[in-house]
């Protein structure tokens, strides 16, 4: 037995699927090759058309006469569905993000609620707030009564601001809703509450996010109010923000004096909308790296996570 570990297997798996793969599309061919694999690498590089996953010891082509997605969808995916994605055809269950801080922060927040994502063979996937209909549909069967079974949740922002954020996050002059630019004529690209006036208009909004998205065994779930780390500073996380922005932002000699800094200015502010969207304002046009501060906030959840474990 040979095994092929490192790059240099890496570079030995794509030279042998290759010129296979440039065999079996040969016009006129009159045999075909059938490989199969674990490797998320091998299956990044093969034409999506000829994947088919196996489930409960039943075949499910991904050719376009057995899915739901359509031409312009096989194009993108050839083009964005790299190895790093591919998990999702080898996963008992998919979890599609938008965004490399639900990547990184999900799994951590799941292992410490007791639901460790991997325990339950969960392949965590990041689509950059890009094609998410497109990867879902991958599950998604032509045939109803042949349904894939594999759970997919798609985690997606809600993108509706509180009505202080944009006085908070964006100018000061927004404090009053009659200054915001119209939204109907396209002078702005951000939403708040005061948009959605009646509670109807909110619920076709997010009916309208889901309806993208689900059918069969993929399921969308919607922020509870904004983006992930408004929603955490708002659910009681603030404190541990707060501290990973410091971090991020600041050298260490100097991180003492500025979380002191933002904890006064938080004392200003009368409630939980209002201190969420401060904080979420240090993130406002990429002022500060959510990748750099999630990581941060990441560590600090482990070790708070200790502290109480501890006897």
């Amino acid at each position: 037995m040979i095994v092929l570990t490192g790059l240099a297997a890496k570079q030995r798996q794509l030279r042998l699927i290759q010129p296979l793969q440039e065999e079996a599309n040969v016009i006129g061919c009159n045999h075909q090759i059938i490989v199969t694999t674990h490797s998320p690498l091998l299956a990044s590089v093969i034409n999506l058309e000829n994947i088919i996953m196996m489930k409960d010891a039943k075949p499910y082509p991904l050719s376009q006469n057995h899915t739901k997605l359509d031409n312009d969808d096989y194009r993108f995916l050839e083009c964005y569905l790299d190895a790093t994605k591919s998990n999702l055809f080898f996963a008992k269950n998919v979890l599609i993000v938008e965004g490399p801080s639900e990547k990184l922060l999900l799994p951590t927040i799941a292992r410490l609620l007791g639901r460790d994502l991997a325990e339950y063979g969960v392949s965590i996937v990041n689509v950059r707030s890009t094609g998410l209909r497109r990867y879902a549909r991958i599950f998604q069967r032509k045939d109803e009564t042949n349904i894939l079974k594999i759970k997919v949740a798609c985690i997606v922002d809600r993108d509706i601001m509180p009505d202080c954020a944009p006085g908070i996050c964006i100018n000061e002059k927004y404090v009053d809703t009659s200054n915001w630019p119209s939204l109907e004529e396209d002078k702005r690209r951000w939403r708040a509450e005061a948009d959605f006036p009646k509670q109807t208009d909110k619920d076709a909004y997010i009916d309208e996010l889901k309806k993208r998205v689900d059918g069969q065994w993929v399921k969308t779930f919607v922020a509870n109010c904004w983006t992930l780390e408004y929603d955490l500073a708002f659910s009681g996380l603030s404190n541990e923000i707060v501290e990973a922005i410091v971090k991020v932002r600041y050298v260490p000699n100097n991180q003492t004096k500025k979380m002191q800094e933002i904890q006064e200015k938080l004392l200003e502010y009368k409630n939980d909308e209002q201190k969420a969207s401060y904080i979420y304002s240090f993130f406002w046009g990429d002022s500060t790296s959510k990748a750099e501060a999630d990581q941060q906030l990441e560590a600090i959840l482990d070790e708070n996570m200790l502290l109480i474990l501890q006897p």
